[in-house]
């Protein structure tokens, strides 16, 4: 019998959420009137055919008017426009401000006065506003969060005479991420009335000391004490083995570049964690050469635990 796969919140590849929600009509008008945020989640593609369509679409439409008006003028109201596709070219050449060559608009034309206007001042604010938004979601952090690593796996350990939930965050840039924090929350399946709903707990990392507060100059390994106020104490190895339970790492802060908050989404379920075993350290010296070398090729290797 195959194991049903457990469903997951986190996307560890994308490291976003991967829940689905069921929209209202409300909801829907709530979501379009945030049509920023929408664009400046998009990708790369789907920013291109957004600016690419609204360019041509608004050249086609004033092409249209620029044809229309000079057929309705008995082709009096521009020079050297005879056809469509000769208005399509002036509608490019007016709106980008390419200069017109042969054809212009005759002063005596108020109509075809006042839609050279009009589109030039359309294709003025088209340009500052697409400048804006392709210079905000170049420079947006999202993709900050590809050069800091997650262990794969998280361990349960005993230290200090006391068990531990412990998973291990790098920086693979020099420049660091200003105020990092880091929160954990555990989610779980719970069946009720026939229907199950998801539980959620916070999992203390030292937010009463800032512990919380990361300085990655160096890989840190993150510990979450199993106390009688945690949510795990209760659960022995094999209870942890058979619940389908998800930990939610949420890493953010600024990036020291452009002081934009960046942020960073993993998760570990039950088949991620490996017990009683710790991290092997990652950063080593030879004691021949006055430095500290950090070994990215060892943040996956753990090592028995041995409690003395």
């Amino acid at each position: 019998m195959i194991a049903k796969e457990q469903t997951k919140i986190v996307n560890r590849n994308t490291g976003q959420s991967e829940l689905k929600y069921r929209m209202t009509k409300i909801l829907k008008v709530n979501f379009a009137k945030d049509a920023l945020t929408t664009i400046m989640n998009a990708t790369w593609w789907q920013m291109s055919v957004l600016v690419s369509l609204s360019y041509i679409l608004s050249w086609l439409i004033f092409g249209c008017l620029w044809y229309a008006e000079n057929r309705r003028s008995h082709y009096n109201c521009l020079a050297n426009v005879t056809d469509f596709s000769s208005a399509f070219l002036f509608s490019v050449e007016t709106q980008s401000t390419l200069g017109f060559g042969g054809k212009h608009v005759f002063s005596s034309c108020i109509v075809g006065s006042a839609l050279l206007v009009i589109q030039t001042l359309y294709g003025t604010v088209t340009k500052a506003v697409f400048n804006g938004l392709l210079y905000a979601w170049y420079a947006s952090p999202r993709n900050r969060r590809h050069t800091v690593l997650f262990s794969s796996r998280a361990v349960v350990c005993e230290r200090n005479g006391a068990r531990v939930f412990q998973f291990q965050v790098g920086n693979m840039r020099h420049d660091s991420i200003v105020e990092c924090h880091v929160r954990l929350q555990l989610y779980f399946p719970r069946l009720v009335d026939g229907m199950y709903q998801l539980e959620q707990f916070d999992l203390d990392v030292g937010y009463s000391n800032g512990r919380d507060r990361l300085f990655l100059l160096t890989p840190v390994v993150i510990t979450h004490h199993i106390t009688p106020g945690s949510p795990l104490y209760n659960l022995s190895p094999r209870d942890m083995a058979e619940m389908d339970f998800e930990i939610v790492v949420v890493l953010e802060g600024a990036v020291e570049a452009t002081g934009l908050t960046a942020q960073a989404l993993w998760s570990y379920t039950k088949d991620d964690v490996v017990f009683d075993h710790t991290f092997v350290s990652v950063v080593t010296t030879t004691g021949k050469e006055n430095v500290w070398r950090t070994d990215f090729s060892h943040f996956e290797r753990l090592q028995p635990n041995i409690v003395e």
